[in-house]
């Protein structure tokens, strides 16, 4: 039956027989059927003609590609598979045929995971080769690489793989002065870390050194690391604290099997960081007397009983005219120079002079005491200041200027050396007010002979003095006129003191530092040499430590 067309419906098109389409094609029998077989070819040529059409493809494709038709250029890596070992670089090296100068493009294809090329672009020189590097870290797998340009491709396969692996016997070789005990030593896979290849092992001054991962502890014959990989070059640390290291670059280990490294190790740089050093420095007594390192004392007093009159006149202030009166009246100097002490001796130049050389005595054996600042080894430099000098500060012993910079130098064994003579950079010492501190010395504990002779002198002194009477003048009694006779030989023991000319002190002291663990020294024991501008010198023992803030 037929329809009637409706008003608005456009006129029917003859378009011919309908081709079909992919899906009725896909429908249709390939076998047993001679229709079915000849669309089989049809199907085929649809569907590659559709995947040449995806960009994707065709970017990492030439326009010569096989793929895609005749190649222009041929372009083949040197292997056509590469095996790796994850945690390494492989160099690849590609060359294009005719050889040619040309720019190739290259990418990763498949699940290369963490593995990745130096580059993605790279020249061919005039001979058509060139080379980039793959590097991989820790992802097993298996993908490819692909070169291209415009007039050509080729693939090559990459396997990453585990390592084999080995055990490491580290031995240390250590021949200084220093005591290590434990030890860690440690390994780092070069191709796992970014290592500096032109010093793999160059240790830093910093401290602390940082081990490797691989690591472990022990004595120096137990120091063995398994499960080492195999086939890779190693870097070696091993340490004792952080005061002796040691590093190399060792060849590649066989796996299954245990590999020996004896690695040399040295003594690091001493530890100076924010540290302060205080210093002794001892004077041998009897060498500085022996060599006259400062002359005290003085010459016989041309009138010894007047000399000290005059000294104790002085120091009866307020009442010295009245002592003056009794002294004229009573004919003291006349007859205290007549006293058997006096007769062909010099009493009182000897008091001073043996309680001058008692407290110099003290003096020297107190020597100096001063700190060391501002330690650069690396420059050679520091500071030291004086603090104390014969048990004195600074002012009191007569050093005009105690502080000085110094000169530093570290020798091999941990020898350590510094030296005052700096140029423009002195010490200076002006004794010339030290007869007090001298006398004074002496009398904080004087010695039996010391108290003898001064005791003797001051008796005859009072009974010259006092004769019958209870009191020498005014009021002064036998208590009084002793402690006058003994200021006196104070007072004449500060004038007779050492010259006032200041000299300069050249000190130069060396010893052995001992070091802990951190390279930090904890004392250096040795001796010192002293000398004067004017050429005497003397020495003693020179010891310091860490100063205590």
């Amino acid at each position: 039956m037929s329809s009637a067309a409706s008003p608005s419906a456009s006129p029917a098109v003859s378009r011919g027989p309908r081709r079909p389409s992919l899906a009725d094609q896909a429908a249709l029998p390939t076998t047993g059927s001679t229709s079915g077989q000849r669309r089989l070819p049809l199907l085929l040529g649809i569907a590659l003609a559709a995947c040449s059409t995806d960009p994707s493809i065709n970017a990492l494709r030439g326009s010569n590609d096989p793929a895609n038709g005749d190649s222009a250029l041929s372009i083949r890596f040197d292997e056509s598979v590469y095996d790796m070992t994850a945690g390494t670089d492989l160099t690849l090296t590609v060359a294009v045929s005719p050889p040619s100068s040309t720019q190739l493009r290259f990418a990763l294809l498949g699940d290369a995971q963490d593995s990745f090329l130096s580059t993605t672009t790279a020249q061919t020189s005039a001979e058509g080769r060139t080379s980039l590097q793959l590097s991989s870290r820790t992802t097993l797998g298996s993908f490819s690489i692909r070169a291209w340009n415009e007039d050509g491709s080729g693939e090559a396969a990459i396997r990453v793989t585990l390592p084999g692996h080995g055990s490491v016997r580290v031995f240390p070789d250590y021949d200084g002065t220093r005591s290590p005990t434990d030890w860690v030593a440690s390994i780092t896979i070069l191709g796992s870390v970014a290592a500096d290849a032109s010093d793999p092992c160059g240790l830093p001054l910093a401290f602390p050194l940082d081990d490797g991962p691989l690591s472990t502890t022990g004595a120096a014959a137990n120091l063995v690391l398994p499960q080492v990989s195999a086939g890779q070059d190693l870097t070696v640390l091993v340490r004792s604290g952080q005061f002796v290291a040691g590093c190399i670059v060792a060849d590649s280990i066989t796996a299954r099997s245990e590999s020996t490294i004896v690695v040399p190790v040295h003594d690091r740089p001493m530890n100076w960081f924010n540290q302060a050093m205080s210093v002794s420095l001892d004077i041998d007594v009897e060498d500085a007397l022996d060599s006259q390192f400062l002359l005290v004392g003085t010459d016989a007093f041309p009138a010894e009983a007047s000399t000290l009159l005059d000294a104790m006149a002085a120091s009866a202030s307020p009442d010295s005219a009245s002592f003056e009166t009794a002294r004229t009246n009573n004919s003291w100097d006349t007859t205290l120079t007549g006293r058997p002490l006096f007769v062909d001796q010099s009493p009182v130049s000897g008091v001073v002079n043996h309680w001058l050389k008692l407290g110099f005595q003290r003096f020297l054996t107190e020597g100096l005491r001063g700190t060391l600042t501002n330690i650069d080894t690396e420059a050679g430099t520091g500071h030291f200041r004086i603090d104390r000098f014969g048990g004195l500060d600074a002012v009191r012993s007569g050093l005009q200027s105690a502080e000085v910079d110094v000169r530093i130098v570290i020798e091999a064994g941990d020898q350590f050396r510094f030296a005052t003579d700096v140029a423009d950079s002195e010490l200076l010492w002006a004794p010339g007010g030290l007869g007090t501190e001298l006398m004074a010395l002496a009398s904080i504990s004087p010695t039996e002979g010391a108290e003898i002779r001064r005791t003797d002198l001051c008796t005859d002194v009072s009974l010259v003095l006092l004769g019958i009477n209870t009191n020498a003048f005014a009021n002064c009694n036998a208590a009084c006129v002793d402690e006058l006779c003994r200021d006196a030989l104070d007072t004449l023991g500060a004038t007779s003191g050492p010259s006032s000319s200041a000299q300069a002190l050249v000190i130069t002291a060396a010893g052995q530092a001992i070091v802990d663990d951190n390279a930090y020294v904890e004392k250096i024991d040795g001796q010192w040499i002293g000398q004067l501008g004017d050429g005497v010198s003397f020495e003693g023992a020179f010891l310091a430590s860490p100063s205590v803030p």
